[in-house]
């Protein structure tokens, strides 16, 4: 039995594949009058979420910390270099807590680990 808040996607997934697999072969098999079986589960939602959020983790870092550039050097008023370490201070900040996440605390990097990243991101720019 798999927990439905522990269990990681990659481990889900498959079991998934099977299942996909399985009524794929009974519907072929089926008659028409049958019509179509099909399953459900709320892990497959959660896992095909994670999978989600989890792969479109770097290109949303990297808009959001694009951004925040974007948004020092208007605050500043050009000032290019000032820009600078308030992003390279952002991404070290945000570097050191992901560490501290997955190394010190043990956490998988899951959904709501990276929307805290992405808001701590957006913290991190408003107070620097």
């Amino acid at each position: 039995r798999m927990s439905y808040a522990s269990t990681p996607s990659s481990v889900i997934l498959p079991y998934m594949q099977v299942w996909n697999k399985y009524l794929s072969g009974i519907n072929a098999n089926a008659p028409p009058a049958a019509g179509v079986a099909w399953h459900s589960s709320a892990l497959w939602i959660r896992a095909e979420a994670e999978t989600a959020i989890v792969g479109s983790t770097v290109s949303t870092l990297l808009v959001s910390i694009g951004s925040g550039f974007v948004g020092t050097l208007l605050f500043t008023h050009g000032e290019l270099l000032l820009s600078l370490f308030v992003v390279l201070s952002v991404v070290g900040v945000t570097a050191c807590l992901a560490w501290f996440m997955t190394v010190c605390m043990g956490w998988a990097i899951g959904a709501i680990e990276v929307v805290g990243l992405i808001v701590f991101i957006g913290y991190s720019v408003d107070y620097s």
